[in-house]
């Protein structure tokens, strides 16, 4: 028998809704799309009685059992199913966004305002070893930022390629104020808080010393020994052929100071890969008298300069086996 209201076949169900005039006569309604046991039918506002009113076994027409008026208002309604086990329910949900965050908005679902973490947070890193670690995928060589936090390690801003805060990078010290860039477990640039920049590892040289110089006329361009090294950051310069060489490209500065022990004519100059740069430096010789001489030069990596005196055809000198230095060191 057909019956007014609600059917208990709508609990947890979405649902399609199809209205239609009938003809004189009509008994069969095509052109549906249902779950068979999931269909309502309503003729002018009443709900049919499955089996007894209509039938619906198909899945995509309905069989009246008496023939329908002419204009009489149809609605046929298809209830689609779906398994609540699929779903959260609102306790689960809550559990599971408490366990991600202590924040009492979040964990209730509403907008984020000031998000409290109580542990490690990775973005692209399933391990993270910092407070914040933001990972590449790994085409960039897994660069990390890391926020440092850890006990026992002093908190600051690590980027770099590794894990290891200590190994490579460049990293801001909160306690101290420095900004550091690391290599191999070296500070290989530093600001301290005075803005004072050192770099450790910057090209440089300081040499001296040598056997006693003697040229005459015939003698010819001979390269000067500077053969002990107070500084030789990089060792870069060689007491075995007394010559700088370069390991990076760029500007470097050289400077050489010698003594005179007669009154012969030095003339003298850098040569950078055996040949000579700029001027060629003279000087009339008198006893212990004392000489400098500078240069600017631009080198490549593997180029080389060396100090070499008697340059010039028909001169001659002869230098002190002390009292001379060679420096040089790289601008930029």
């Amino acid at each position: 028998m057909s019956y007014l209201g609600r059917s208990a076949k709508l609990s947890l169900k979405a649902q399609e809704k199809v209205s239609f005039l009938a003809t004189a006569g009509q008994t069969v309604k095509t052109g549906l799309s249902y779950t068979v046991g999931f269909i309502e039918v309503y003729v002018n506002g009443v709900l049919l009685t499955d089996t007894t009113d209509f039938t619906a076994t198909n899945g995509s027409s309905v069989t009246f059992t008496v023939a329908l008026l002419l204009n009489d208002e149809v609605t046929v309604i298809s209830l689609k199913t779906f398994t609540v086990a699929d779903h959260y329910n609102k306790t689960e949900a809550d559990t599971l966004l408490a366990a991600k965050a202590t924040n009492t908005a979040l964990a209730l679902k509403s907008p984020i305002a000031s998000p409290s973490f109580t542990g490690k947070v990775g973005i692209g890193s399933s391990s993270p070893v910092r407070q914040l670690e933001i990972k590449d995928d790994g085409t960039l060589g897994q660069a990390i930022v890391g926020i440092i936090a850890d006990a026992g390690d002093p908190a600051g801003i690590f980027m770099g390629t590794t894990s290891n805060n200590n190994a490579g990078g460049v990293r801001y010290f909160t306690d101290t104020n420095k900004l550091t860039l690391r290599a191999n477990d070296e500070d290989r640039l530093l600001i301290d808080s005075a803005g004072i920049v050192t770099k450790p590892y910057q090209p440089a040289f300081h040499a001296m010393s040598g056997a006693e110089i003697n040229t005459t006329s015939s003698t010819g361009a001979i390269i000067v020994e500077f053969s002990s090294a107070l500084v030789n950051t990089g060792g870069n310069y060689s007491t075995t052929n007394d010559r700088f060489t370069a390991p990076v490209a760029g500007v470097y500065k050289f400077s050489v100071g010698f003594m005179s022990m007669d009154d012969r004519q030095n003339r003298f100059g850098f040569f950078k890969n055996g040949s000579i740069q700029g001027d060629v430096g003279y000087v009339v010789g008198q006893n212990y008298q004392r000489t400098s001489y500078e240069l600017c030069v631009t080198l490549a990596v593997n180029d080389y300069v060396d100090f070499r005196t008697n340059v010039n055809a028909g001169s001659e000198g002869c230098l002190h086996q002390n009292y001379r230095y060679f420096t040089g060191y790289l601008i930029g």
